[in-house]
């Protein structure tokens, strides 16, 4: 199985996003999906979500929303929550036996570094070589850091 871990703040949602919040769904933006959904059509990955988002909504919740957003493929899982995301990612890897992955995320993450595709939070997936390094990841075997 081949698996994109994925942050939602700073890779769906932008901080500049001038996009109205809605009370039922959160708006991802337009063009990030797009891509998004070219990954996962490309690669046929499944989505485990990593964002803090998975701390206040069920992943039918997850699901509704990333539906509602035009997401072609729903989300698969969720990983623990350690307060972590390292440590929730590399239980993950470890637990469910992933070889073929990619992790999306703003934050800084160490822990897969050929595995890892830093976003811009102002620009998320739709930086200029993010598709390319997710789909070259995806084509990489981990490699941890000790």
């Amino acid at each position: 199985m081949k698996v994109i871990f994925l942050d939602i703040e700073g890779v769906l949602v932008l901080d500049k996003s001038n996009e109205p919040h809605e009370d039922y769904a959160h708006p991802f933006d337009k063009e990030c999906v797009a891509i998004l959904n070219e990954l996962l059509d490309e690669t046929g990955a499944e989505i485990v979500i990593t964002s803090s988002w998975k701390k206040m909504l069920d992943l039918k919740r997850l699901t509704f929303i990333f539906n509602w957003n035009g997401v072609t493929c729903s989300p698969h899982d969720i990983t623990f929550d350690f307060n972590n995301r390292e440590k929730e990612i590399t239980d993950y890897v470890q637990r469910m036996k992933i070889n073929d992955f990619v992790i999306l995320d703003d934050m800084d993450l160490t822990v897969f570094p050929k595995n890892f595709v830093k976003c811009n939070s102002t620009l998320g997936l739709k930086e200029s070589d993010k598709k390319e390094q997710a789909l070259n990841a995806l084509k990489s075997k981990f490699s941890k850091i000790s």
